[in-house]
């Protein structure tokens, strides 16, 4: 609940300061991690050799469509992955164990 509630925060906040267009970069770049795990997840699921060259192609574009990024861009993607992630660490150490 506390990271939807950031996220809520952080995109309200974006928005009203006229930032959506940071938003959609690293929105997009974010993407791009998406769509090449994805992609390299294919050859696992599916076994046939003809496969790899797609899978490289389709990896080497993400690649290359994320490097057009700025470095302004790769720093924000960082913050909010790491707020992120500390905000998962928080909700999992406040969470009760079970067992």
């Amino acid at each position: 609940m506390p990271s939807i509630l950031f996220l809520s925060l952080l995109v309200a906040a974006l928005a009203l300061s006229g930032s959506v267009v940071w938003l959609a970069v690293v929105s997009t770049l974010a993407r791009m991690f998406v769509y090449a795990i994805g992609i390299a997840a294919l050859p696992r699921l599916e076994r046939p050799a003809w496969l790899w060259a797609p899978v490289a192609l389709g990896v080497a574009l993400c690649g290359w469509a994320a490097s057009q990024s700025s470095a302004e861009a790769w720093r924000t993607l960082a913050v909010l992955a790491g707020s992120g992630v500390i905000l998962y660490g928080f909700q999992a150490w406040r969470r009760p164990k079970s067992g």
